[in-house]
């Protein structure tokens, strides 16, 4: 599910809306974690960005592809301007 969507492009708002309502229920749900994360940068939220995607490194297996691609954003946000 990580892959299915480009960080750089802008996710629609009702996705947003139902990643809430799915995070309101379950903290550590991993494509609310993603998604919101997603929308956090594109908004210039880095630092909330940032804490969704380490919360979903920890959930994530770090020999694993989505691990290494939730990763690279991290390190994005932090060399961002």
């Amino acid at each position: 599910v990580l892959k299915t969507v480009d960080p750089s492009g802008i996710l629609p708002e009702r996705l947003i809306t139902v990643m809430q309502a799915i995070e309101a229920l379950d903290p550590n749900h991993p494509e609310a974690l993603w998604f919101l994360g997603v929308a956090d940068s594109q908004a210039g939220r880095k630092a909330a960005a940032a804490k969704r995607w380490q919360q979903l490194l920890s959930q994530l297996p770090p020999d694993g592809e989505h691990y290494a691609l939730v990763a690279r954003e991290i390190e994005t946000l932090e060399t961002a301007p």
